[in-house]
């Protein structure tokens, strides 16, 4: 009698339980330390050193210079640490100042300046740095730090409009004292004019002959050669060697053609050439690809890289010379035939 209410309990509780571990799933295993969190399975490779580092002030405003500071330890007394060179970019983090600092005896230390533009939350990292060791290089990162943007511009959302003041009355009695005043200053200016115009004239002395000015071509392929010598984009500040190209030409339109071309957007630059046809079609077409290579740089960030930017150079240098050969040639007087 007692053996069948035992196999009926125990066959309800294994119909009830079926549900329950056909929808099972295992929980994650929690990260270590306890806190419950879920362990990281996307760690970075086994070579890659990854630092923290003290980063002051964590709130700052747009532009504001961020100090970074870190230390590594070394390997070996061989192995140096390498960091980005200044100014560089990286992403939204402008570097402007990088070098190394000192650190303890098996250390050493980097310390840097940034500045954000964006204003919000924003968090540091993506800089790269490189651990050269005597067997090789090992990759460096900073651990992502969040810092706060604030904007510089005062917040106006919750301003609340006055209402407009009413003029000031002015006062228009005109008193005795007044008029004698304003009959004074009035004799005194025209004493003032009447002497001026018997002043003894003064002989004009001739002006001097001045030498003729550099023709445009040639000045503006003088500022070339020596924005090649500099060698900006080898040296990383890719943004200066287009800024400084840009303006080499729009100095030379403006010399040239008369008309403020280093004041104008390329756009307007582009409807006054074409409206004016100052240029050939070829003429056009090559500025207005190197004006709008350097625009994408200037504003947009965009690196093309050092190939790039000396081809873009000896284009521009290609176009001055060969209006400068166009100028020579229609100067130069034609041949006259001997008389047979």
């Amino acid at each position: 009698m007692t053996r069948a209410p035992c196999a009926a309990a125990l066959l309800l509780g294994l119909t009830l339980a079926a549900p329950a571990r056909a929808g099972f799933r295992p929980e994650p295993a929690p990260a270590p330390g306890g806190s419950g969190a879920v362990a990281d399975t996307g760690a970075a490779p086994p070579e890659t050193l990854k630092v923290e580092a003290s980063i002051h002030p964590a709130v700052v405003k747009v532009g504001q210079r961020i100090s970074v500071r870190f230390a590594v330890p070394l390997p070996d007394t061989a192995a140096r640490l390498v960091g980005p060179p200044a100014p560089s970019t990286f992403g939204a983090v402008d570097v402007v100042k990088s070098e190394s600092a000192p650190a303890g005896p098996d250390s050493a230390g980097w310390t840097m300046e940034v500045a954000l533009f964006e204003p919000g939350d924003q968090t540091l990292s993506g800089i790269p740095f490189i651990l050269a060791t005597g067997t090789g290089r090992e990759p460096v990162r900073l651990l992502p730090y969040s810092l706060s943007v604030e904007s510089s511009l005062p917040d106006t959302g919750k301003a609340e409009l006055k209402d407009i003041a009413p003029p000031a009355p002015i006062e228009t009695r005109w008193r005795w004292g007044r008029i004698a005043l304003t009959l004074a200053t009035l004799a005194v200016l025209a004493a003032g004019v009447a002497l001026w115009i018997r002043r003894p004239r003064r002989e004009i002395a001739p002006v001097p002959v001045l030498p003729p000015s550099i023709p445009p071509e040639e000045a503006a392929l003088a500022a070339l050669r020596e924005l090649e010598r500099e060698s900006l984009a080898a040296r990383g500040l890719m943004k200066e060697h287009y800024a400084r190209l840009s303006l080499v030409l729009r100095g030379y339109l403006e010399r040239r053609f008369r008309f403020p071309a280093v004041e104008s957007t390329t756009d307007e630059i582009r409807e006054r050439v074409s409206r004016s046809a100052l240029l050939g079609d070829e003429e056009s077409r090559t500025l207005f690809a190197l004006f709008d290579e350097a625009d994408l740089v200037k504003f947009a960030r965009h690196d093309p890289g050092p190939e790039a930017a000396a081809d873009a150079l000896g284009r521009g240098r290609g176009l001055v010379e060969a209006r400068l050969a166009a100028r020579r040639a229609a100067a130069r007087p034609e041949p006259v035939a001997e008389a047979g």
